[in-house]
């Protein structure tokens, strides 16, 4: 890349670097806007066929690799790891056989080195010349830290829920791999750093830039920054049926394409929560991709199908949402204090379906358990008063955390101190 930088005095640029997964950037949008509207420059750097996520969010975007399908590639290796759990109910406590362990945490890293050999020639180039004080890093993509390195950049680690990454001992997560083996660095990646001067670190972060409320965080997480959860999923219009008042309790059905994509059709139940709340006297919103529209079938009465609705656009209107269990889906709910029934079979949802129940917000079935009578008693169980106000005090715990204003001034910091 060549190019001159134009003399216009810039207090800060700051360079963010999401995963391939259209909710994982979303979350951080908040913090590109922020950090705009206090006079920083800045840049969205990720693959060609992902920037147009982020120009519909008003951000600049800077195309870096795009020769390595990285969505494909986390997909096929998560239906690996599915296949491989089988019926092991990892929710409930039981321990997978050491073999099927070992495959897993062989496999696991796979897309995430490919995608930082892809990124890193065309990301190192773009450092380089834009020299940015500040990188804001998905935990996920790991050429990032390699391109902050080659200019003395520090980074920031974000978080887009619970930190799992942190959990499993991802490599760079804060855990050493003299405290958990698993933590190690895979040679094709140590290869990759040391090719451009990067050095792995125990902890890729200065700080962990964390969304999720404290007591829905896994605890010890390691360099907290916490700051508040910004709801954006996407730049659409807004239906003016949402706008109209409801007569009976609204309840929105949910369901993310990663699920089928890694399961197959299987794994799609919401005819089964449709036929549950039918004798429910409530009004359904199902909010699904066009994609999955025919999977419905016949409609009961007094439900409503909405493609691709943001759902930042509907809950407010809500009593309670039924979904799989992404990050992005439960800390949306979250901040409207709305009551959740998660149903989770895959491993991170696991963990939300876990956490939400924990902190009494909801309640989490697993896909082995799926019955039309266990959603109902779910959907009995969400609309009470007991897990509505837990619900209501999980969204004002979300309120308390500094905004993404206030988290900006805190960056600057510590691009100062770098």
């Amino acid at each position: 890349m060549t190019g001159q930088i134009y003399s216009v005095e810039v207090h800060m640029r700051v360079l963010l670097t999401p995963y391939v997964v259209a909710s994982h950037y979303y979350q951080m949008a908040g913090f590109a806007w922020a950090c705009r509207a206090a006079g920083h420059e800045v840049r969205v750097a990720a693959q060609p066929d992902f920037l147009g996520v982020v120009l519909k969010s008003g951000m600049l975007g800077v195309p870096v690799g795009g020769n390595y399908d990285a969505l494909a590639g986390g997909i096929d290796t998560l239906k690996k790891s599915t296949a491989l759990v089988g019926k092991v109910n990892v929710a409930a406590g039981e321990q997978l056989p050491p073999k099927v362990l070992k495959e897993i945490q062989a496999n696991k890293l796979v897309p995430y080195v490919k995608l930082a050999e892809d990124m890193a020639e065309d990301l190192v180039s773009f450092a380089r010349w834009w020299r940015p004080d500040i990188v804001i890093s998905d935990s996920l993509t790991y050429a990032a830290p390699l391109a902050a390195d080659t200019v003395g950049a520090p980074v920031v680690r974000f978080l887009w829920g619970l930190d799992i990454g942190w959990r499993v001992a991802l490599p760079g997560s804060g855990i050493s791999a003299d405290e958990d083996p698993r933590a190690r660095w895979p040679r094709e990646l140590t290869d990759l750093y040391a090719r451009y001067g990067a050095k792995p670190r125990s902890h890729i972060g200065i700080r962990s830039l964390d969304i999720c409320p404290p007591s829905l965080q896994f605890p010890g997480v390691p360099d907290r920054m916490p700051a508040r959860y910004i709801c954006y999923n996407g730049a659409e219009v807004a239906p003016s049926w949402v706008l109209e008042p409801v007569e009976r309790p609204r309840v929105c059905v949910t369901w993310g394409g990663m699920s089928t994509a890694i399961a197959g059709n299987d794994a799609f139940f919401v005819p089964q929560i449709l036929k549950a709340l039918a004798d429910c006297d409530v009004d359904v919103v199902v909010i699904i991709t066009a994609a999955d529209r025919e999977l419905l079938g016949d409609l009961p009465e007094r439900v409503r199908v909405a493609e691709n609705l943001p759902l930042h656009l509907l809950l407010p209107s809500c009593a309670a949402i039924i979904h799989q269990g992404g990050a992005s889906t439960m800390l949306t709910a979250a901040s409207f204090g709305v009551p959740q029934l998660i149903i989770a079979g895959l491993m991170d949802q696991f963990a939300n379906a876990t956490q939400i129940a924990a902190v009494g917000a909801g309640v989490g079935i697993n896909w082995a358990d799926v019955t039309i009578e266990a959603i109902a008693s779910g959907v009995a169980a969400i609309l009470s008063e007991g897990v509505r106000h837990a619900a209501g005090g999980l969204r004002e715990e979300i309120f308390a955390q500094p905004a993404p204003a206030e988290t900006v001034a805190a960056l600057v910091a510590l691009a100062a101190a770098a």
